[in-house]
């Protein structure tokens, strides 16, 4: 397995593994944002490959004070194989060597298996808080 930077060809795989997992948002997965994300910041989005497909990805932003993963996503038939884990490690290797002192990420209330999934990986809770967005 390779990890490696997103590049707008992957698009098709990665918004196909974000519809399986159940987490693609036609807005914020668009392969306009993905591209224009990319354009900003070239190692925002990570994949794993598997044997030249993407099986795998992450999200990171990060304004070098702090960082947010997010839309982790691994193809069903790959789980449980350190998929998940590379791309964690990656991204976090990723934001360390930038000298971003901490990470955050938000985690579904309704998924108590990826909430256990993360803090094995060293996560810790925080108080509810309700992600809320505006279009501007």
């Amino acid at each position: 397995m390779h990890i490696r930077p997103y590049l707008p060809s992957d698009y098709d795989r990665v918004r196909g593994l974000l519809i399986e997992g159940k987490i693609f948002d036609e807005v914020w997965d668009s392969q306009a944002n993905l591209t224009e994300k990319i354009s900003l910041a070239p190692e925002s989005i990570l994949v794993a490959e598997l044997d030249d497909l993407v099986v795998g990805s992450i999200y990171i932003m990060s304004d070098g004070w702090c960082a947010f993963i997010y839309r982790l996503i691994v193809q069903d038939d790959q789980r449980r194989q350190g998929v998940g884990t590379k791309l964690m490690e990656a991204a976090e290797a990723q934001l360390r060597s930038k000298g971003v002192p901490e990470v955050c990420l938000y985690v579904t209330e309704e998924n108590p298996a990826l909430q256990d999934w993360y803090a094995k990986r060293g996560y810790g809770g925080t108080n509810r808080y309700r992600s809320m967005w505006k279009k501007l």
